[in-house]
């Protein structure tokens, strides 16, 4: 049975890698619905030239993009912000409000490219993404002053609350199906990771 690796701190006391809670990764539309082409094709990068815009769809969050006084900040941001550089174009950002409405935004054609999105196990055959470039852990966050959760047996009975439509749905789902079907948990549409 897979350990757990949990923390009793809480959010303002951990590590900011660790609070984000979403692997970082940027995913490319392969397909057009429209016209069928590739990102990576010159009909593509050619709309995205002579419209003078490179689109990105994010969730707002610390690692992908954040709105401050001084102007928009995050680690994709800066490599979506230098890609369109490089292009010649100017950057836009569509920001969505759940995680789960990123690959949406991008397969209805609302943009060209995804900040913030883990590839999941089953990715759409339209999508292609990056390697890695980070791993992030996921864990269990229990409340300091109760007994650590050590082992999945130790969650049954558990209140537990996960933002909906993450990876960490599915993990706990792959959770439920192959190790105990007894872990139970609440997903909320309107908390996520930070």
């Amino acid at each position: 049975m897979p350990s757990l690796t949990t923390s009793p701190h809480t959010r303002s006391r951990q590590p900011l890698m660790h609070r984000l809670g979403f692997p970082l990764a940027i995913a490319l539309l392969l397909s057009s619905l429209s016209s069928g082409c590739t990102f990576v094709e010159n009909d593509k990068l050619t709309k995205v030239k002579s419209s003078g815009e490179l689109v990105v769809v994010a969730r707002r969050g610390a690692g992908a993009y954040v709105e401050t006084p001084e102007g928009p900040v995050g680690f994709e941001y800066d490599l979506a912000k230098a890609f369109a550089q490089s292009l010649g174009v100017k950057l836009k950002f569509v920001v969505v409000e759940r995680y789960g409405g990123i690959l949406p935004e991008l397969m209805q054609g609302g943009a060209d490219l995804a900040a913030g999105v883990a590839a999941p196990e089953q990715a759409p055959d339209q999508f292609l993404f990056t390697p890695a470039y980070q791993q992030i852990r996921q864990q269990v966050v229990y409340r300091e002053g109760t007994m650590p959760p050590l082992a999945l047996k130790d969650l049954i009975g558990r209140q537990i609350e996960v933002p909906s439509d993450t990876p960490y749905t599915a993990r706990l789902r792959e959770l439920q199906k192959t190790q105990n079907d007894e872990l139970k948990w609440e997903e909320n549409e309107d908390k996520n990771t930070e």
